[in-house]
């Protein structure tokens, strides 16, 4: 439930109707044909009913860990075509947190292969978009994750190294110090529209 709500958060597709206390609200999704369309197709395409997906989001996850950022795009790759569409990033909301949102959906899948999966889980000094674990005790591993989106696609692997130097800068795996990651894997991934570049993998 917290993916599918983050999802139609970041996709802009939730309104603010009234202010509950601290940072609490009433939100509602505006137009009854996007409700009942997002209900009809979160539940198809983001559940264990579509074991595609399923099986893309574990493959996902268990190349991140590996530190196998090659595999990682070639598994987006074929998922930004098929779901991505460019009006889907088409809104008032900052065009990043669609993939976010995307990201956060597809690990939601992996189960034990992305354990404790936070997003933008206070890290260090900020807040890292995605991090998530896998095993326990010394052979606990770890995953930070920093999203970027640029317009031009010349420009993704640039974007993807910042979003690798921002973790390092930020601090963001002091999150798996706490964890007691043994193992620790960080990534920049940068997007442009139906395409992506992944930086990063194993920290030695």
């Amino acid at each position: 439930p917290q993916d599918f709500w983050t999802l139609l958060l970041y996709a802009g597709y939730l309104t603010a109707e009234k202010k509950l206390g601290m940072n609490q609200y009433r939100v509602r999704v505006p137009n009854e044909e996007i409700r009942d369309s997002f209900i009809a197709n979160v539940k198809l395409r983001f559940s264990e009913e579509n074991d595609g997906f399923v099986t893309c989001g574990r493959d996902f996850a268990k190349a991140a860990l590996a530190g196998d950022a090659d595999k990682m795009a070639e598994i987006l790759a074929p998922l930004l075509e098929s779901y991505v569409s460019v009006r889907d990033v088409a809104t008032r909301a900052p065009a990043e947190n669609y993939y976010h949102g995307f990201l956060a959906a597809l690990l939601s899948c992996a189960g034990s292969f992305a354990k404790d999966l936070r997003s933008n889980v206070e890290a260090g000094d900020g807040f890292a978009d995605l991090a998530f674990t896998c095993g326990t005790g010394s052979g606990r591993a770890g995953v930070v994750i920093e999203i970027k989106r640029c317009s031009k696609p010349e420009d993704m692997y640039d974007f993807a190294e910042a979003g690798l130097k921002q973790i390092a800068s930020k601090r963001y795996t002091a999150y798996l110090d706490r964890l007691r990651c043994e193992k620790k894997c960080v990534y920049g991934i940068a997007f442009c529209r139906k395409d992506c570049a992944i930086s990063g993998g194993i920290m030695p």
